[in-house]
């Protein structure tokens, strides 16, 4: 029987890396492929979903996958495993973004030096988005490729519309911290606000920076937005199911993204997205949603305010999405994930190439 383990650092119930490891297992066991995933900081975790790390552990697969995001302090015992390895990466902001944490920014640091070491071991390196395959050929990795974060059905949900003075109800999910432009978001809805009806909300679902979520408390106190924008903290995958079935529009400042899931679940959950065309995102919103042009929170009022406005508009927001979701389908499912990993299994002696196979179908998919 075919085993494939997997390693990150850190691990914790709804972080990015880890639901990606939790899918990478969910189907690669659809196959009757085995195989462990490790931590060696695991955090509020179901028993027996991620195992401590222990290099005694991990010796007994056909492949380790090493999903490597910042600093890991693991990674020398890791590369001492004497079995065939490949690398996931998790696309990082650049530094100038936490230059106010000097852990955080350390940690930044350094994971961009382990990406080097990595690439002279030669190893595969597959990104979660075209835009960190793109950084991972910057650094001088030869064999890369795209792995599919999700399995995504192409059949979006319904979602009945709100009739027009009911209360308007904008959503934002991601990690609080300055690459993604929370602050902006803010200024953004203070200035549309006016142009609502009462009691209309901005809601940020997330945690994060310590500091940076005090900057944001002391902006909505001074903006006197305390009853109109609600930090949700983390929420369970129930309730945010309930934030997107509530939200009438999805709204993106963030200047950084790997890929954005979030925007992903907006679309199938019938919520228009707003989104700057930066990074990752771009790529995977595919022209479809609204792009925001500018920085300017006033601008950006009026875009909002004249599509909240616009049940015509929202229509054709919500059809081009439809299409989005098709053409992401195509390549976002468990039997590419399949595929990408049993090619890095069979090889004699080395790696075979990996990945780079499914380009075609991964082009096909970013093609409305």
């Amino acid at each position: 029987m075919i085993s494939i383990h997997q390693f990150h650092y850190r691990a914790s119930a709804g972080e990015a890396v880890t639901q990606h490891m939790l899918f990478i297992r969910e189907a690669l066991a659809e196959i009757g492929i085995g195989g462990k995933i490790f931590s060696a900081q695991r955090k509020n975790l179901p028993q027996g979903k991620v195992q401590a790390w222990s290099a005694d552990s991990a010796w007994d697969c056909d492949l380790l996958l090493i999903h490597h995001s910042q600093n890991n302090p693991s990674l020398k015992e890791l590369l001492s495993i004497e079995v065939p390895k490949a690398v996931i990466y998790h696309s990082q902001p650049p530094v100038r973004f936490v230059s106010h944490d000097s852990e955080a920014k350390k940690s930044l640091e350094l994971g961009r030096k382990q990406l080097g070491i990595l690439k002279k071991r030669g190893l595969p390196a597959l990104g979660v988005s075209q835009f960190s395959v793109s950084e991972l050929s910057q650094m001088g990795f030869k064999e890369t490729g795209v792995i599919p974060l999700m399995h995504l059905e192409s059949q979006p949900a319904s979602k009945g519309q709100l009739e027009k003075n009911e209360p308007k109800h904008l959503l934002f999910v991601g990690k609080l911290a300055p690459h993604k432009k929370q602050s902006l978001l803010i200024e953004t809805f203070f200035h549309l606000r006016k142009e609502l009806p009462p009691h209309s909300q901005l809601h940020l679902v997330g945690t994060g920076d310590p500091l940076y979520t005090k900057y944001l408390k002391l902006l909505i106190k001074q903006l006197g937005l305390s009853q109109s924008v609600i930090l949700t903290g983390k929420l369970t995958d129930v309730n945010l199911s309930e934030y997107f079935s509530l939200a009438d529009a999805f709204v993106c400042m963030s200047e950084y993204e790997g890929f954005c899931i979030p925007v992903v679940e907006a679309m199938k959950s019938q919520v228009p997205v707003f989104y700057r065309p930066l990074t990752g995102i771009k790529e995977t919103m595919g022209g479809a949603g609204v792009e925001l042009l500018t920085e300017d929170p006033i601008q950006n009022a009026l875009i909002l305010k004249c599509f909240l406005n616009s049940p015509a508009a929202m229509k054709t927001v919500l059809a081009k999405q439809q299409g989005r979701l098709k053409s992401l389908s195509q390549f976002q499912n468990r039997k590419i994930v399949q595929e990408q990993l049993l090619k890095l299994c069979y090889r004699r002696g080395e790696f075979i190439n990996p990945v780079l196979t499914n380009k075609t179908s991964y082009d096909a998919a970013l093609t409305l």
